[in-house]
């Protein structure tokens, strides 16, 4: 008679490691299956590398000419404040207290400057990834 041995009982961590491999496993096969999905599909999008360029310039085109009128919107932003500081300085020279409505026009001068700042920020950094986009779909491309 013939006796099958298995081995030893894995113990707790044995089993997490294996389920940790298994896993790891999966997600690198779902992760390889994800890329040759996107890789046909850059293939069938794009005939050449230069259209991949014109993709991106168009994209940044647009997104250039947000940063243009927020551009505009901040310089227009920053007058008020200059004059609402102006104004307020006026006030504090001639020993004058700060009217309510000054020091709210004051403060929301700030707060439109600083709102506008951060969406050209945000812009950029959205300009920036669109160029780190299009260049790694060059390098797919290849």
């Amino acid at each position: 008679m013939t006796r099958k041995e298995t081995g030893a009982a894995l113990t707790a961590e044995q089993r997490k490691a294996k389920e940790e491999e298994e896993a790891r496993k999966k997600a690198e096969a779902q992760k390889a299956q994800e890329q040759r999905r996107q890789d046909t599909a850059l293939l069938n999008t794009f005939s050449s590398e230069k259209e991949i360029d014109l993709k991106r310039d168009r994209e940044l085109q647009v997104v250039d000419l947000q940063i243009k009128n927020y551009e505009a919107s901040l310089k227009n932003a920053q007058a008020r404040e200059t004059e609402a500081r102006g104004r307020a300085d006026q006030l504090t020279k001639s020993k004058k207290p700060l009217p309510d409505a000054v020091k709210d026009e004051l403060a929301r001068a700030e707060a439109e400057r600083r709102q506008i700042e951060g969406q050209i920020t945000t812009k950029q950094k959205e300009r920036d990834a669109i160029r780190v986009k299009y260049e790694e779909m060059k390098k797919r491309y290849v």
